[in-house]
């Protein structure tokens, strides 16, 4: 699933290890959402997924990283799908440690929303500040995330940028058709959407608020998020494309 592949990353590049040693990922798909795997055209068909790794079908694709500067002691952690501030780790934060089925992140997601205050965040990248009240903010390297919401169309992991989404805050009814649209790959259309790509941006918030990556807690604001390019190397689907000469 995306919380043990987001385990191994982190394993991975905490290792250190140098380019010529660089270990091949492989990833059969067996957790409740799967996003990543998705996001690579990896599906649960056992015999496609050893076709694959048999094949040698690889690339090298990119690593997210996440700074906390006020951490004490400061700490980083890697990410390999999306990573978010706001609301998306407030439903993961309420979510069971073993998460009991595919529909959990959905009805997590409709519950919290009553309930929920949004912050007020500050976003910085490519020169440019965004001072608003945000129901969330969503960085990606992946496509999709809880459990194929589209949040991403644009975003490819080895293109060397984050997709970047701000959503702002906005009340329960209008909250429940911005969801919608997120499971349907549109949300990007939306006026109450701002999106941009970019190598690296800074994400901060009053009040604080957590920080989830690969769905999983990791930290709170203020957080810098930024990638290392083509640093991993994965086995891919048949469809996923084929990048050009590094």
């Amino acid at each position: 699933g995306d919380g043990s592949v987001h385990d191994v990353v982190n394993g991975i590049m905490n290792a250190g290890l140098d380019p010529d040693d660089r270990i091949t990922l492989a990833v059969a798909p067996g957790g409740t959402g799967n996003d990543w795997a998705r996001s690579l055209c990896i599906g649960r068909d056992p015999q496609a997924i050893v076709a694959s790794i048999v094949g040698g079908r690889t690339s090298l694709l990119d690593v997210g990283v996440i700074d906390f500067p006020r951490a004490h002691p400061p700490k980083r952690r890697w990410f390999v799908n999306v990573a978010g501030a706001g609301y998306d780790a407030h439903v993961i934060s309420r979510l069971p440690e073993r998460i009991p089925s595919a529909f959990s992140y959905f009805k997590g997601a409709l519950g919290g929303l009553a309930s929920y205050r949004s912050a007020l965040f500050h976003v910085a990248a490519n020169g440019v500040t965004i001072d608003s009240r945000l129901l969330l903010a969503l960085v990606a390297n992946g496509r999709y995330c809880g459990n194929h919401m589209d949040v991403a169309p644009n975003a490819r992991p080895d293109d060397g940028l984050l997709d970047v989404v701000l959503i702002d805050d906005v009340g329960l009814a209008t909250a429940l058709v911005k969801i919608a649209k997120l499971y349907r790959g549109t949300i990007l259309g939306d006026p109450v959407v701002r999106y941009l790509r970019t190598a690296s941006v800074c994400i901060d918030s009053v009040p604080r608020v957590a920080v989830e990556a690969d769905g999983q807690v990791v930290g709170e604001t203020p957080a810098e998020f930024s990638l290392r390019p083509r640093a991993l190397k994965v086995v891919t689907g048949n469809t996923f494309p084929v990048p050009g000469p590094a």
